[in-house]
């Protein structure tokens, strides 16, 4: 990059030089008159324009909240509706937060209202002639989408109405009034001007991005789910804010930065971000954020930006009526000036106007070029002051933003393999096992989208034959997820193959497939934990392998015994020599416990384990409280998660039950 004078130099340059030539001629006089006189009106206009933009602020922050409202009550009236059965209680309390919503939507209609007539009130007692082109445009295609503003406000009774069509729909009047604002720069040349319109325009847009964010969530917290297709669009707008977050902090001066960076630090903001990263890495029983508390500290980020923007305005405003002040005394200095400035004075100003204005208007197009969506346009300013070093950070800026756009695209396609790998994972286990002796439920739930623990109940009908299986891989996700997949097709090939064979003998071959397909094939160093147990008959188990001890509650006694277990790991070694054989009855009403470390290692807020003692209390528990093993198996989760701070690994627990009942002693 060349180096050359700073832009305050130019500038002191291009004042400084038709002095001098005043001295010296003054036939170019009335041209420099003219020019100054044409800015001076140029200024003037932009000064009223900010009034116009500062109006068209409150119309674009009415709509954004009265859509946010509008969202809410569409996903109150869909969790109204939804499906399953609701109590008395609930039904009620559900249609009072509908009816608060629709109450809710119904003011800020009308303040919506109140702010489009405002600005239509103004837009009247301006000469349209006289605006910019494209200023005239947008405000045209703002006032089309704000007549149809009465027929949106009725989606919110219509059930079947699509969210991100109407969240769309208010996005047309609000993106417009927003290109109105960016269409203020083509009244003037100023490089300060300039960016802070620029930089106007990015908060407007980063602003936007949340109340859509504000929209969407508002339905999604208030229905517990998200609709089609709003999951994506939220992650995009998320990725938008930072994207124009970033291109503020690039062009803010201090001043502004400092503006900006105070409005978002409020412990609402921060509020929202927790309750927003929630909802983006819930799974969906787990959007249980309350939708009043996110609504709140939402609106209360998104007015946050009304502060800066106001500020901004009203720095656009006061630059704005300087520049106009300093055009009109530069004409009266100059008509007071002789008439023999040099024609060689007007040049040189001419071409020093020309190189400033020249890497602006550079940097306008690609902006606009940019808004339009084209991340490959650059721009290239080869001056070495203050709109080179401009222009060098806009180049890096939407550099950044193309490598965004493209980690999200991978960052969804690998969102949706993951998604395909979890429905592979639920599809293979047992969905309703049966078995004349036994009655059997189990549940696993993955730290991940895909965990690495297993459970399996194999049965055979018309046949006794009963082999049961659990086991956990090391670490968990999707790695964790294939291995145990493996694992689990070889034990149930095993058994359709050989279901009379003996469970160490299972476990030695079951090692070996695994050991040529993790260690010789994936170049992995991946192994399991795993227990195989063959049913004998009368109540009779055999097991072979390594786990976690079993449990076993006693219906005679109403207490649980712990089963010391031993037994090799899989995946380790080529060949199993030795593989120990524990043989356990349960008799009529007993309940065989086969559960992860996931369950017993998880930790409260000191940091201190479940551990078997607390599973084995949770499990008497269940057992005496639940006549059926699904409720007992529910019961434990439940224990586990009310005691545990967060689900670090894979919870699994399968329990077996020997129908019958037996006398305790």
């Amino acid at each position: 990059m060349k180096k050359g004078l700073p832009i305050r130099w130019k500038l002191l340059l291009l004042a400084g030089i038709p002095v001098l030539g005043a001295i010296l001629l003054s036939i170019p006089l009335i041209r420099g008159v003219h020019e100054d006189a044409r800015k001076a009106r140029a200024l003037g206009s932009v000064e009223n324009l900010a009034k116009l933009n500062a109006t068209m602020g409150v119309v674009i922050h009415e709509l954004q909240l009265e859509r946010a409202w509008v969202a809410a009550t569409m996903g109150r009236n869909a969790a109204l509706r939804g499906e399953g059965e609701l109590t008395a209680q609930e039904s009620e309390s559900r249609r009072r937060s509908l009816e608060q919503a629709r109450a809710a939507a119904q003011v800020q209609s009308r303040a919506t209202d109140e702010a489009i007539r405002t600005l239509g009130t103004f837009l009247g007692g301006l000469d349209e002639t006289d605006l910019p082109p494209r200023l005239a445009l947008h405000l045209g295609s703002a006032r089309k989408g704000l007549a149809g503003l009465g027929a949106l406000r009725k989606a919110m009774e219509d059930p079947k109405q699509d969210l991100a069509s109407e969240v769309e729909k208010y996005g047309v009047a609000t993106t417009s009034l927003i290109a109105a604002t960016a269409a203020l720069n083509e009244m003037t040349d100023d490089g300060e001007l300039l960016r802070t319109i620029t930089v106007l325009v990015a908060l407007l847009q980063e602003k936007e991005a949340a109340s859509v964010e504000h929209a969407i969530l508002a339905y999604v917290f208030s229905a517990g789910e998200f609709p089609p297709g709003t999951y994506r669009t939220l992650v995009t707008r998320i990725t938008e804010q930072e994207a124009h977050a970033e291109f503020v902090r690039t062009l803010a001066s201090t001043e502004q930065l400092r503006w900006y960076e105070t409005t978002q630090q409020g412990t609402a903001s921060s509020e929202a971000r927790t309750m927003r990263d929630t909802a983006i890495k819930a799974v969906e029983e787990e959007l249980r954020v309350d939708p009043a508390r996110w609504f709140d500290a939402q609106r209360t980020h998104v007015e946050a930006f009304s502060t800066t923007a106001n500020n901004l305005n009203e720095r656009v405003k006061s630059a704005a009526m300087a520049k106009a002040a300093q055009g009109r005394a530069n004409i009266l200095l100059s008509v007071g000036l002789t008439s023999t400035v040099l024609l060689a004075s007007v040049l040189m100003a001419w071409l020093i106007a020309r190189g400033i204005s020249r890497n602006v208007f550079l940097l306008t197009a690609a902006t606009e070029r940019v808004a339009q969506g084209d991340l490959e346009t650059r721009v290239k300013i080869e001056s070495g002051d203050e709109l080179g070093r401009l222009g060098s950070g806009f180049n890096k800026m939407i550099a950044d933003i193309a490598a965004a756009r493209i980690a999200l695209e991978e960052k969804s396609r690998m969102a949706r393999e993951l998604e395909i790998a979890a429905s592979i994972q639920r599809a293979v286990l047992p969905p309703d096992p049966r078995h004349r002796d036994f009655e059997f439920s189990g549940r696993m739930l993955p730290a991940d989208e895909v965990g690495g623990d297993f459970y399996d109940v194999l049965t055979r009908e018309g046949s006794t034959d009963l082999w049961l299986a659990v086991g956990d891989v090391s670490n968990h996700g999707l790695e964790a997820g294939l291995v145990m997949l493996m694992a689990q097709a070889a034990i149930a090939s095993h058994f359709e193959a050989l279901p009379g064979a003996a469970p160490d003998d299972v476990i030695r071959r079951v090692n070996r497939v695994l050991r040529e397909n993790i260690v010789q094939r994936r170049k992995d160093e991946k192994y399991l934990t795993a227990q195989v147990w063959t049913y004998a008959g009368e109540g009779v188990f055999r097991c072979a392998g390594a786990h976690t001890w079993p449990i076993v509650w006693r219906a005679a006694t109403g207490k649980c015994e712990v089963l010391e277990t031993t037994g090799p790991w899989l995946g380790i070694v080529p060949e199993i020599g030795s593989a120990p054989v524990t043989e356990l009855k349960l008799e009529h009403g007993d309940v065989l416990c086969l559960y992860s470390d996931g369950l017993t290692e998880s930790r409260d807020a000191r940091g201190e384990l479940f551990d078997t003692a607390g599973l084995t209390q949770a499990l008497e528990k269940a057992a005496g409280e639940h006549a059926s093993v699904d409720a007992m198996a529910d019961s434990l989760i439940e224990a586990v998660s009310a005691y545990a701070v967060a689900r670090e690994d894979d919870w699994t627990v399968l329990l077996v039950r020997r129908p019958g009942a037996t006398a305790r002693a």
